[in-house]
This record gives C-alpha cells, sequence and structure tokens, in this order.
C-alpha cells in the first residue's frame, strides 16, 4: 500500500505535484537550517541516488528535487529513503524556468532557499559564510562563483551597458570590482523569500530564459534591490547551459515596459504613451495587439509605481560607482 502522500497544488500558472512526507523542521541551530536547497533537473538520467545521498548529509533543512511532467519511477522509493526530501513534479506549466522557481519558492519553509541545477555541486559553506549570507537584507538573490570541471571560473557576472544607443550585457568573471551581477546566471543563486516573493518573483509571461532573468534582476535594482556576488559561495558545474536567445522577441518588448521603458519621475515610475510606439514597431505585431499588450504592462506599472526608486539610465550610470551600494 502506498503511504507516500501526492499532493496536487496551483502556483501561479503552474500545477503541480508534490510526493514526499512535509516533516518538520529542524528546530537546531544547526549552519543550513535555514536554507530549503532546491534542484532543478538538468540533461539525461543523472546518479539521483548518489546525488540525493550526498546532499542529504549535508544538513539542509529540506531538499526540494523540481521533477519534469514525466519524473523517474524511483521518486517515491527517493522520498521514502531520505526524509527531507520532497519532489515537485510539474504537470501543465509555460515551460520556463522561472516559473518552477516562483512555484517551488512558495513550497519552500525557509527563509532561504539555494536554487541549483542537478549538474551543479556546492562546496561546503563555513559558519562565518552562513552568517554573513544570512545578514545581507537587501540581496534578493546571492549569486555564487562557479566554477567548470577544469576548475576554471566561469564569466557569470552580468553587467549592464549601453551601447549605440542600445543595450548590450557583458559576462565577466567574479573580482573585487566586478562583485554584483543584474541578474542570476542561469538562476542559480541563494534566495531570500521574503524578498522575492514580495517582488513577485520571475514574470511567469516572459517564457525566454534570458529575458526573464533580465527583467527579474533590472526589476530588483528597480525597486531598490540587490544582486550580489559573494566569494564564499561557490560552485562546480559538470554541464555548460545552452546558449542564450537573446534575440529582441516579444519576451523582449514585454522586459522593455516593465524596466527599461518605465521613467523615474520625482517619486515614482512612469510608463509614458510613447512606450507605446516603441512596442508597435519593434513588434511586428498588429496595432490592436501592440496596444493589448502596452495597456496590460501600463496598467501593471501603475499599481507597482512607487515600488520603482530609479530607472534603468541610473542603474547603468551608477554602476561603477562607489556609492552604488544602497
Amino acid at each position: 500500500m502506498n503511504t507516500i502522500p501526492l499532493t496536487t497544488k496551483t502556483g501561479g500558472s503552474a500545477v503541480y505535484t508534490i510526493v514526499g512526507n512535509e516533516v518538520p523542521l529542524p528546530n537546531d541551530s544547526g549552519p543550513y537550517s535555514s536554507i530549503t536547497l532546491i534542484v532543478l533537473g538538468r540533461g539525461g538520467k543523472f546518479q539521483r541516488t548518489e546525488m540525493f545521498d550526498r546532499l542529504s548529509k549535508v544538513g539542509w533543512a529540506e531538499i526540494l528535487s523540481v521533477e519534469n511532467p514525466n519524473p523517474s519511477y524511483d521518486l517515491e522509493q527517493l522520498t521514502t529513503r531520505y526524509s527531507r526530501l520532497r519532489c515537485m513534479v510539474a504537470q501543465t506549466t509555460r515551460g520556463n524556468p522561472g516559473e518552477l522557481i516562483n512555484a517551488a519558492m512558495r513550497e519552500c519553509r525557509t527563509p532561504l532557499a539555494l536554487v541549483l541545477w542537478s549538474t551543479m555541486t556546492v562546496l561546503p559553506l563555513t559558519p562565518r559564510i552562513l552568517t554573513d549570507l544570512i545578514t545581507q537584507k537587501l540581496a534578493v538573490v546571492t549569486v555564487p562563483i562557479i566554477r567548470n570541471q577544469r576548475g576554471e571560473v566561469l564569466p557569470s557576472v552580468s553587467i549592464p551597458t549601453e551601447y549605440n544607443q542600445g543595450l548590450k550585457t557583458l559576462y565577466v568573471t567574479p573580482s573585487a570590482e566586478n562583485n554584483r551581477s543584474l541578474f542570476p546566471f542561469d538562476y542559480s543563486g541563494l534566495y531570500r523569500k521574503d524578498l522575492f516573493l514580495s517582488m513577485l518573483g520571475y514574470d511567469e509571461k516572459i517564457v525566454s530564459p534570458y529575458w526573464q532573468k533580465f527583467e527579474f534582476g533590472v526589476r530588483a535594482y528597480l525597486w531598490g534591490m540587490q544582486i550580489p556576488v559573494h566569494q564564499g559561495l561557490r560552485t562546480t558545474i559538470s554541464e555548460y547551459p545552452e546558449p542564450e536567445d537573446t534575440s529582441t522577441d516579444n519576451n523582449y518588448l514585454r522586459c522593455y515596459l516593465k524596466t527599461l521603458g518605465v521613467d523615474f519621475k520625482q517619486d515614482h515610475g512612469v510608463l509614458d504613451r510613447s512606450a507605446f510606439f516603441d512596442v508597435y514597431r519593434k513588434s511586428g505585431m498588429g496595432i490592436f495587439s501592440s496596444l493589448k499588450l502596452f495597456l496590460e504592462v501600463r496598467r501593471w506599472v501603475h499599481v507597482h509605481s512607487f515600488r520603482y526608486l530609479k530607472d534603468f539610465h541610473q542603474i547603468v550610470e551608477l554602476w561603477g560607482e562607489e556609492g552604488f551600494e544602497e
């Protein structure tokens, strides 16, 4: 008889099933007791038992494995073997990582959540590093140092630049100067649940991973939050992610209207009517479709207008200045 609970839930636009018991969280003061590890599946079949055996020994408050719609047959066996493991099986999704992370963060029961892919390994965290990470109050997500299997540090820090009256994002290696990122590389990092949910998470209507991350990161800075890099948060990766599609499609347009196109006037953000013509020219959509998208996002910006503390041009101008930290 099956004794492992299967609970179907809805989070945002995702419908998912949770496999496993919701056991009480640890009440000790262990170094990892306030962190949930969220594991996103990537690549072909990997050694699940070996991976979860290794992860369960670390002492995470809970491990939440985000599974594809056609999961491995051994999920119930795994959740029985590892009491702090629960599996989130997506049933209906838009097919973008941000949507799954949103659902996982709502399912998370701890103040912090470390999001990693199944192809990544996190190095041990010392109590001093953990304390430092926990006390970064404005950091909606702290991004790690990522090395490949040869030990080389990957250029995972994104920097915004304005180039030929346009936008360009550069990837550089972390350093004393490059100590913050415009958005988390490959979604990986240590997230603060309260800040993440307060800023509404990733935009699930943006299905392009690149523009989804970009919109999230820029919005975080526009709303007064930070995405720092921490030298003590170190990971290794065995499989490099596929090249990102940065083409300026309709995903870009939604991102543009929510972030790049918003002007900061006096004490709030404003999406001017002139932004509609930018959308109409760049989208290739008809005038009515363009107007529908513009009006939808303009209403959204108006609702959240007083959360905007600057505009994107100010972010770019202040990025390299010492006084940027808030």
